[in-house]
Formats: C-alpha cells, sequence, structure tokens
C-alpha cells in the first residue's frame, strides 16, 4: 500500500521538557519509540525518516534513515521544512514521538481522506476541537506557502493548517491521539500496554 512520493517523518527532534526524558528514547512496545514509529510507517511510504536534532541523530541506530533540523528554535516546522528542501516534490506523512497509541488504522484513515484539492489531512481532538498538527499528511503542492510561513516567523503547524484548505479528521479511538508527555503518563500507558499483552 505504499503510496507515491510520499515520506514519513518520525518527529523525534523535541525538548521533552516535561517528560525530562527524550520522548524517541521511551520504550511503549519493546523497542525505542521513535523506532516502532519507523517501522509503523514503513510499509506506506517510499522512504521513512527520523527527524532529530543532530545531538539526537548521534544516537539513532545504525542504519535508519535520519534527518537533522537546518534550523533550531522553530519546534516541528523545522523537521517538515528541512524534509521539504531535502525532498521538493514529495508530500509527508507526520508522525511525532508523542503518541504511543497511534497505529496503522489511524494511518490508512488519514491516508484515504488525501484528495488533490486537500492541502493537509490531520486529526483533530473531539473534546478540545484543536488539531492535532504531528499526526497528519503535509501534501506537496501546500509546501511552497508553508515555506513563506516560516520564513516570515510564523512557526505554527497548527496555525498554518487553519489558513489552507485542512481535512480535519476524528479518531476512531481517542486514545490514539492522545499525546503523553510527562513520566507519569508514561508510567500510566505502559502499565495498560503490558497489561493488554497478557490479557488482562
Amino acid at each position: 500500500m505504499n503510496h507515491q512520493n510520499l515520506i514519513g517523518l518520525v518527529l523525534a527532534g523535541g525538548e521533552s521538557q516535561r517528560m525530562k526524558t527524550d520522548k524517541g528514547l521511551l520504550n511503549y512496545h519493546g523497542k525505542l519509540q521513535r523506532e516502532y514509529l519507523y517501522h509503523l510507517m514503513q510499509p506506506y511510504c517510499e522512504k521513512v525518516y527520523i527527524c532529530c536534532k543532530a545531538a539526537q541523530a548521534e544516537t539513532v541506530s545504525t542504519g535508519l534513515p535520519v534527518l537533522t533540523d537546518e534550523q533550531n528554535g522553530i519546534g516541528p516546522a523545522a523537521a517538515l521544512l528541512t524534509a521539504y528542501h531535502r525532498h521538493p516534490k514529495a508530500s509527508f506523512l507526520v508522525i511525532g514521538c508523542d503518541y504511543p497509541l497511534f497505529d496503522t488504522e489511524h494511518i490508512v484513515r488519514l491516508l484515504s481522506h488525501r484528495t488533490p484539492q486537500t492541502d493537509a489531512v490531520v486529526y483533530q481532538n473531539a473534546e478540545t476541537g484543536i488539531p492535532e498538527a504531528l499526526l497528519g499528511v503535509y501534501e506537496n503542492h501546500c509546501l511552497p506557502r508553508f515555506e513563506k510561513e516560516v520564513l516570515a516567523g510564523n512557526y505554527s503547524l497548527r496555525f498554518f493548517l487553519q489558513q489552507t484548505a485542512t481535512t480535519f479528521l476524528l479518531p476512531l479511538k481517542k486514545e490514539a491521539i492522545q499525546s503523553i508527555d510527562t513520566p507519569e503518563g508514561f508510567e500510566r500507558i505502559k502499565k495498560e500496554l503490558d497489561k493488554k499483552e497478557k490479557g488482562l
């Protein structure tokens, strides 16, 4: 089900200040979260990159493709802009390391809503109405405008999504788009997954 000219980006370059450890290095599923997402995305993309800062790139397992941010201090926009400069004809499937319960079912749902008229497809929190900008597809034809926004100092992906032709999807399961940002959250999700694995 590989989508032509679609490249996957595992966003693993966050500061992780609230988690107090690199969220890409957490282990929910028997492997590092960034590697788990890398393999989750592979069947749907021509190529998948782990996107991170230069210092983090040194810790990525040998053989996994890495994109290091061209620019610091602009948040997740850095990964998307770097990827666009590397692959100016591609569209991008973006998944952040904050979402341990995101799954293939929700990837397929994103991809099934792509249309020539749509600039982006992302999930949206049903309770807050806030777009989950790190769970979506950004089409190639919207990226020149995105680049202009970044150059103008507008780094917010959420702002960009609200200014362009975005399809907002509700998740099939709300936990799939739950962002985990604290040690307490990690422990809770880890226990839930362990119980499920044991059939409890």
